[in-house]
């Protein structure tokens, strides 16, 4: 996958989707939930509707009998693909053109009649459902009515063009913004680089490690987010409320934080090279600004 402007890339996203609650694969093996061998991930694909769910796509994918797939996007946006299992128990999905037809491979998870997709290193990716065919069919077909407005697809794959359209969301969806206000509220390492998340009310989000770089986060409310370890570099935290936040080992460089609140935060090993701090209310924090 490729940089895009508003560059949402896997990651998988932030996955676990409708409240996107981020659990990591080895949370699952802690508790004794292994992931899906090949005989078991043959029976739960094979011909079989699955809603697939991250950051950057949310689709019904059909996983034809013959690897191959068939699916369609909440705006009807269409693809082809194919589906392998391979060695070590893993399930490849490779989309003609979203994604720019990389070919990538995740370890499912089934709990409580959720598909938990991560990469091969662990990271979450989807959160999947089964859907009858009957549900299906009238999600594709309600999409069909949904006007489009898909930019420069053939660069960036349909799936980033849902996520840049300029056209409003039908009243019984969200807009971009409200889902990704939505998916950070608990998405580590989820990459949300380039995301307009003004205003955004986000206390005590889980946004470890995530990928905030160039995001606008002016007025948001962080209080006591966990943003350790995040990419925070060229973000717009224009008074943004970031008390008792925990921003250790965060990249802030060239960011803005005029006038935000950082009393009690921790920014321990956290780094504000040519960050602007003006006005920015700095008492109590933990750690030194360097």
């Amino acid at each position: 996958m490729k940089p895009s402007i508003l560059y949402i890339l896997l990651l998988s996203l932030c996955l676990f989707f409708s409240s996107c609650a981020q659990v990591s694969l080895k949370n699952f093996e802690e508790q004794g939930q292994l992931p899906l061998d090949n005989n078991q991930l043959q029976a739960q694909f094979n011909g079989k509707h699955i809603h697939l769910e991250s950051i950057y796509l949310d689709a019904t994918v059909h996983f034809q009998g013959n690897n191959k797939l068939q699916a369609t996007d909440y705006l009807g946006n269409t693809e082809k693909g194919k589906w392998t299992l391979v060695d070590k128990n893993l399930l490849c999905i490779e989309f003609d053109t979203w994604y720019y037809g990389d070919k990538n491979c995740y370890r499912v998870i089934e709990d409580n009649g959720s598909l938990h997709f991560f990469t091969r290193n662990g990271a979450p990716s989807y959160k999947g459902t089964l859907v009858n065919v009957d549900s299906a069919n009238d999600s594709i077909d309600h999409a069909k009515d949904v006007e489009k407005s898909v930019n420069d697809t053939s660069a960036q794959g349909s799936a980033y063009a849902v996520m840049n359209t300029s056209k409003s969301l039908p009243e019984d969806n969200e807009t971009t913004k409200q889902r990704f206000t939505r998916l950070a509220q608990n998405c580590p390492d989820c990459n949300f680089s380039g995301v307009d998340l003004s205003n955004a009310q986000l206390s005590h989000a889980n946004l470890a490690g995530a990928n905030l770089s160039g995001a606008d986060l002016t007025n948001a409310n962080l209080r006591q987010a966990n943003l350790q370890g995040a990419n925070l570099s060229n973000a717009q935290l224009i008074r943004a409320n970031l008390a008792g936040a925990n921003l250790s080992l965060a990249d802030l460089s060239n960011s803005d934080l005029r006038g935000s609140n950082l009393i009690r935060a921790n920014v321990t090993n956290a780094v504000f090279k040519d960050t602007n701090l003006t006005g920015a209310h700095l008492e109590s924090i933990q750690g030194k600004i360097q």
